[in-house]
């Protein structure tokens, strides 16, 4: 985007103020940048701007720590961070940064391809030297090693501000010897300006100029979060979870009903996650109802604005009005204010690429029910409950035409009480579903994508992206969710090594291409007989009944394979074709899983005592020899691969 076009779109003049700048630097500012480190290049480059910037501060943060709460699993040293002129210390504190900047000292460490910025004209993004393929991929970003690293550098530098704050969007400043760009990220991801040769044009510092005398809304601070007061702290710390807690914010919802006025909650400060920018960037927080004065699930997300997208608390609206049980009680949603992600716009302007940038628009809810996790439960029936629940709840919704598409660990939570119409668990996070019909599922508003927890996916869409998604994929979820509870908090014959092997290579699968390969499937054509649950009996037995019926979907890959202690759930077939038509016919509705799992339930002698724990997750081999590596890239990598498993992922 040219960079007058970006200064004018995103830092517009405010009434009264100066003439733009017309200001450019010394061509000396940058002497011997080969021989000179980014840290001197820091130094220069505060010293020339600080006088001219009276709001705001610089402060060279390239040799310094992180002070704001983190879950990075590496450190991140942002070469300059500029705060409000309030802020005196001398610190890297990214939950008060306005934005970084950062230097390199050659251009061939230039992340972006230099594109002339002909709104609309195809032909006018530059190639340099990029094989065709990559073009294709993405056109506006090389492939060199160098490039790759600092654009993952600057990314991370991004999610630093925009997960340990509560944003719009941020910028950045990538600078180099004789040129710079801009770069505005939010949550449909990043608009980056051509190079500003800031020897001959005045942009970069007209853009620090213009972020000096802007408003806090302009400059993508979320004005419905503050701080709350004293009084307000200490109501918070009467519920279990803030007891110890230090650091609080203030979020205000507007009623639906204006005249109702704004209702306010406290909530814990946020931390840097391993994440990017862009995306749906759900943040759950339980939270303190200074009107009610009680505890609440407060949810904050970007949701995809597309016509026909149901908004998350008009999906629980709709489940309210049709009576569907075992779902939380949704008190407030709405979006917020006119916050909606812009990149989308200026992608289908500069870049023709607005096909596969989604815009997004800022969304909160409120649910008066607090669940407790799956994978804590007092008891391996308890757990299956609560599964068993869940599949209710979602059954009712599919009938009110409501397909759920992202069954994990994190979104069945145990939950029991029958006055409020939950008995045993609840199904929430109804942002990933889309309006259906049950008689034919192929109406949809959805985007082409596979949508969901990879960890939990069903077998065919870890294999395949292009498959529509239905509501036996979901059913599948479900299995997978209550294998990987079992295997990762339940004693059983598997070994650690057995045990977090099958939970990396089966399922948490590899992505090559759009692909994460055929393991779970020829997994789901075996029986579990290997993996011993001791005197889980009826678990193990629910497990692989539930196995055997899914893995009729498979059937052209391999034929079924029988646990003879199950045989009796289904009779015993004359030949094995026959025995996966007739399961196959078991999947044309949610009918015959809950009874597998009633059946289950009310069998005696589960055990009472056998509360979750959890159990030893090794780290791969070639992960640890990655790990001592000398690369700090491929240390971070390694992280990346050893995170918790239920991480949601929608993949393109």
């Amino acid at each position: 985007m040219p960079p007058k076009d970006f200064l004018d779109q995103f830092l517009p003049l405010p009434d009264k103020s100066p003439n733009p700048c017309d200001r450019i630097f010394k061509e000396e500012m940058f002497s011997h940048p080969d021989k000179m480190k980014e840290a001197k290049m820091v130094d220069q480059f505060v010293s020339a701007v600080s006088e001219h910037l009276p709001n705001l501060r610089l402060v060279n943060t390239s040799r310094l720590s992180e002070k704001a709460p983190t879950k990075y699993p590496y450190r991140c040293q942002p070469d300059c961070a500029v705060y409000k002129a309030v802020n005196d210390r001398s610190v890297l504190n990214s939950s008060l940064v306005e934005f970084f900047i950062e230097f390199k000292t050659t251009s061939e460490k230039d992340p972006f391809v230099n594109i002339q910025c002909a709104p609309n004209d195809e032909n006018q993004v530059g190639t340099e030297g990029k094989s065709q393929a990559a073009i294709k991929d993405n056109p506006f970003m090389r492939t060199s090693a160098d490039g790759r690293q600092v654009a993952g550098q600057i990314t991370a530098y991004a999610t630093l501000v925009l997960s340990t704050q509560y944003r719009t969007h941020t910028f950045l400043a990538l600078v180099f010897k004789d040129f710079s760009r801009l770069i505005r990220w939010d949550r449909g991801g990043a608009v980056v300006t051509s190079p500003i040769f800031h020897n001959k044009e005045p942009h970069l510092l007209d853009f620090l100029l213009r972020y000096d005398c802007a408003n806090d809304d302009v400059r993508g601070h979320d004005m419905t979060v503050g701080l709350p007061t004293e009084g307000e702290v200490q109501l918070a710390r009467t519920i279990p979870e803030f007891a110890e807690t230090n650091s609080f914010l203030r979020v205000a919802i507007q009623s639906p009903d204006r005249d109702q006025g704004t209702n306010h909650y406290i909530i814990t400060a946020p931390y840097t996650q391993l994440d990017i920018p862009a995306g749906r960037w759900t943040r759950a927080s339980i939270a303190y109802d200074i009107n009610r004065k009680m505890r609440v699930f407060l949810k904050d997300s970007w949701r995809v604005f597309l016509p026909g997208v149901l908004a998350e608390g008009d999906v629980y609206a709709k489940l309210h009005q049709s009576l569907v049980p075992n779902i939380p009680h949704c008190s407030l949603s709405g979006d917020v204010g006119d916050h909606e992600s812009k990149t989308h716009e200026f992608a289908k302007k500069y870049g023709n690429l607005s096909n596969v940038i989604s815009p997004r628009r800022h969304h909160r809810l409120v649910l008066d029910h607090v669940g407790k996790p799956l994978k804590d439960f007092k008891s391996s029936r308890e757990m299956v409950k609560a599964v068993y629940a869940s599949l209710i709840a979602h059954e009712a919704a599919y009938q009110a035409g409501i397909l759920h598409r992202d069954l994990s660990a994190g979104n069945l939570l145990i939950f029991d009480d029958g006055a409020l119409n939950i008995n045993g668990g609840m199904l929430i996070d109804w942002d990933h579903c889309k309006a259906v019909d049950p008689q034919n599922e192929l109406t949809t508003a959805r985007p082409h994508t596979r949508t969901g927890t990879w960890q939990f996916m069903a077998a065919d869409l870890i294999e395949n992206s292009s498959i529509r998604q239905t509501f036996v994929h979901d059913l599948e979820s479900a299995f997978w969710v209550m294998l990987w509870v079992t295997i990762s908090h339940l004693p059983s014959s598997w070994e650690a090594s057995r045990r977090s092997s099958f939970l990396d290579n089966i399922m948490n699968p590899r992505v090559c291409g759009n692909s994460g390969g055929p393991g779970k499937a020829a997994m789901l054509r075996n029986p579990l007989g290997r993996l011993k649950l001791g005197f889980h009996q009826h678990l193990a037995t629910l497990l692989e009944s539930l196995r055997m019926v899914l893995a009729s979907r498979y059937v052209e890959k391999a034929p079924i394979s029988v646990d003879p202690i199950i045989l009796d759930e289904f009779g015993t077939p004359e030949k094995k074709p026959s025995l996966d038509e007739k399961l196959m016919a078991k999947l044309n509705n949610h009918k015959f899983i809950l009874e597998l799992f009633e059946s289950a339930l009310g069998k005696d002698g589960w055990p009472e005592d056998d509360a979750a724990e959890q159990l030893e997750i090794l780290v791969s081999n070639d992960i640890q020899i990655i790990r001592h590596s000398s690369s700090k890239r491929s240390r971070d990598a390694a992280e990346e691969n050893c995170s918790e498993p239920a991480v949601k992922r929608t993949t393109l």
